[in-house]
């Protein structure tokens, strides 16, 4: 007497795996990560130590709604961070004004940053219609 397994009797269907969405989902995971590396490394971090104020309050502006201009301990001088000469300064933040429509700046002087140079940005910044400058300090004395 053979006995016969109900699955002996049953028909294989072929199984077929549909790539299509499997490649649209790494697609957008890729797109993802491109993106994202991207905008991480815009972010450049400028080793600034600025000097302390008591009188120090935080900002009520927006970051978008201010120009940038960072001036380190050795002179050199960056916008939204990108290295610019004092040269190119005036170009450089026009170039902002006029495409963004801003007329405000943040200055973040380090406190070791020679004080003739912070007054001559200021005064470039002035010169090209800037007529907000943010001094950024730390605040409680130090």
């Amino acid at each position: 007497m053979k006995i016969r397994s109900k699955f002996q009797n049953r028909k294989f269907e072929r199984i077929s795996l549909e790539l299509t969405p499997l490649v649209d989902i790494v697609f957008l995971l890729l797109l993802f990560l491109v993106i994202t590396t991207t905008f991480v490394a815009e972010e450049r971090v400028i080793d600034v130590k600025l000097p302390h104020a008591f009188t120090g309050t935080a900002s009520s502006q927006q970051e978008r709604e201010k120009i940038d201009v960072v001036i380190d301990r050795n002179g050199n001088v960056f916008v939204d961070g990108k290295r610019t000469s004092l040269q190119d300064l005036a170009g450089v933040v026009q170039v902002k004004v006029l495409a963004d429509n801003l007329n405000k700046a943040r200055l973040l002087a380090d406190e070791a940053a020679p004080y003739g140079l912070v007054i001559k940005v200021m005064d470039i910044l002035r010169a090209v219609n800037v007529t907000d400058v943010e001094l950024s300090v730390e605040s409680g004395g130090g």
